[in-house]
């Protein structure tokens, strides 16, 4: 109600008539409420205003990728940022290789290397260096017949101009860069991506954000935009160790992963933290804990059975026959039994008669009032 009242207040423009000024903006502010639903879509008025911690949803102009179209928000001033040649590579072979609709022509790739009698980490290396190249060749050949005009767009490479935010807000994540957490009491630059096997945090990769860039494909249908995340890595052979039994992760913030390749998917990343150690041991003093942080939207119940349990309503349709209800059983005394204890009431001190009817206020006001004029009688006439 303070908050409701604060906002009137803010209202009054003209002090002499401060009942009109409330009223009239009370009424521009209905009028500028219900208006905004005649509005197009692509407009932007306080109706359509996300919240603080919610992201943007999903605009349907954009391309169905479904790494292009996923809900974020950026945060902060932008900056433009002019990508080098090494990595707007690197980072079109991961766009590439993360993206669904492209995992049928990289099986292609990887079948033709393993024909050929390649390693498993020449492969690696193979896909690395020449997958890109060899998808744009292919989606360009006529014989192909590769339609789509989406991965026709996609074949080729990025914009070398990016844009670059300083903070994103992601599946329930605020993530910030490391510069632009800095002197803050919260620290959100911790990033970590997943692995392989999800059962297995030794696989898992946590490092920390460097920058948050948005890349541009230019196509002729579409401008398809994805979000990177690009950030250094920690080792994760010989700078991360597990604990064999609680799965308990701890990184060495000395040594990085020195293989370059930065940059992860924005909705790929999950936001962790480092705690260190107050140990000042030296096994323990480059060492920290990593901890991984809940997502805005994620709700702990008590256990999976419970949540489940509460999920479907228990109701019995048809019952086969009357439950039967037993009242042989003695229902026990409330009262404890004293033992060694013998009340005794005396009967005379009992009315032995209830009057058949309550007198009433008049009755009652009378009879007081005959009973004090008993005791004002004069004393001398007794004698």
């Amino acid at each position: 109600m303070i908050g409701f009242l604060k906002q009137l207040k803010k209202t009054i423009k003209n002090k002499s008539a401060v009942e009109g000024s409330i009223c009239e903006a009370y009424i521009a502010y209905e009028i500028n409420t219900f208006s905004q639903h005649y509005f197009e879509l692509d407009v932007r008025c306080t109706s359509r205003r996300p919240r603080r911690n919610d992201e943007v949803v999903n605009d349907p102009s954009k391309p169905p990728f479904s790494i292009f179209n996923y809900p974020g928000r950026f945060h902060g001033r932008p900056r433009v940022r002019l990508l080098i040649d090494e990595e707007r590579k690197v980072a079109h072979t991961y766009v590439l290789r993360n993206c669904p609709e492209v995992d049928p022509y990289l099986e292609m790739f990887v079948d033709y290397l393993k024909h050929e009698g390649h390693t498993s980490d020449e492969i690696d290396q193979g896909i690395e260096m020449f997958f890109a190249d060899w998808f744009k060749l292919y989606v360009q050949t006529r014989e192909n017949a590769v339609t789509d005009p989406l991965l026709q767009d996609l074949a080729w490479p990025p914009s070398n101009k990016a844009t670059s935010w300083p903070a994103y807000m992601v599946n329930g994540y605020n993530f910030h860069t490391f510069v632009h957490g800095q002197g803050r009491a919260t620290i959100n630059s911790g990033i970590g991506v997943r692995g392989s096997d999800s059962n297995d945090p030794s696989h898992d990769f946590y490092g920390i954000l460097k920058d948050v860039v948005q890349i541009e494909y230019c196509g002729s249908t579409f401008s398809m935009n994805v979000v990177l995340f690009e950030g250094d890595w920690f080792d994760p052979i010989n700078g991360m160790k597990v604990h064999p039994l609680y799965k308990l992760v701890d990184v060495n913030r000395k040594k990085f992963y020195k293989k370059y390749d930065p940059f992860i998917l924005a909705q790929q990343a999950i936001q962790v933290y480092y705690c260190h150690y107050p140990s000042m041991k030296k096994d323990k003093v480059d060492w920290t804990a990593v901890c991984e942080t809940k997502s805005r939207r994620v709700v702990d119940s008590a256990s999976k059975e419970e949540s489940d349990q509460d999920a479907t309503a228990y109701q019995v349709d048809d019952i086969p026959h009357a439950p039967s209800v037993s009242i042989s059983e003695q229902i026990p005394s409330l009262f404890d039994e004293l033992q060694g204890l013998t009340l005794q009431v005396d009967l005379g001190i009992l009315p032995q008669s209830v009057p058949s009817e309550l007198p009433t206020d008049e009755e009652e006001f009378e009879s007081e009032e005959t009973s004090d004029d008993e005791d004002d009688v004069d004393p001398s006439n007794d004698y």
